[in-house]
């Protein structure tokens, strides 16, 4: 969707070497199916130096090409390479009442009081193509946990080491996804600039 806006807004894209060449663009943290998202980082590397570029008339062509319902928030350019890593981020998770539910309630309460006292909280991972389920410790991926009786907001941290996904989540509160109201939705993103 983007690289067809890009280029139809005249953007001058830079595309990789060889056979068949691709646009230089990027989602650093790229959501997961099933996912929604308030927001998204997009990375683009363009032809032209800083100097060449009006940056809300760029702005202006590229949000007009844009399906309804997309828009984009802010626009910077930088000189360089710049690049980005997620350092949180914040998922919601719509219960619709869910929350009164005694096993919901209580699995939600026991995340909530393993997480501020720090206790390890254990999920079986599956490791890619044959190899065996593994258990990890999400406990330092989760910073912060809060809910009233329609929302669940979990504040994730993400690290070289990795993160606590979604479907772990869920499964720690012990709610399927078709038991929600809507799909988990993330919120909000922290970014560390390299």
């Amino acid at each position: 969707m983007f690289h067809r806006a890009l280029v139809r807004a005249g953007a001058n894209l830079l595309y990789s070497q060889g056979f068949n060449p691709r646009p230089k663009l990027s989602l650093p943290f790229p959501r997961s199916v099933g996912v929604q998202s308030d927001e998204e980082l997009l990375c683009v590397s363009l032809s032209k130096t800083i100097d060449e570029f009006e940056p809300e008339e760029l702005k202006n062509r590229i949000s007009t090409q844009l399906p309804e319902g997309c828009e984009i928030i802010s626009f910077d350019i930088t000189n360089g390479k710049v690049s980005f890593q997620p350092k949180s981020s914040e998922y919601v998770f719509a219960l619709n009442g869910l929350a009164e539910a005694d096993t919901v309630r209580s699995c939600i309460e026991d995340l909530c009081r393993s997480v501020a006292a720090e206790n390890e909280v254990i999920v079986e991972r599956r490791g890619g193509g044959k190899k065996p389920f593994r258990r990890v410790d999400v406990r330092p991926y989760i910073d912060s946990i809060s809910y009233d009786e329609d929302t669940v907001v979990v504040k994730c941290n993400i690290t070289l080491s990795g993160s606590v996904r979604v479907d772990e989540i869920l499964t720690l509160l012990k709610i399927e996804p078709a038991m929600l109201s809507e799909c988990v939705k993330r919120r909000s993103i922290q970014w560390r600039e390299n």
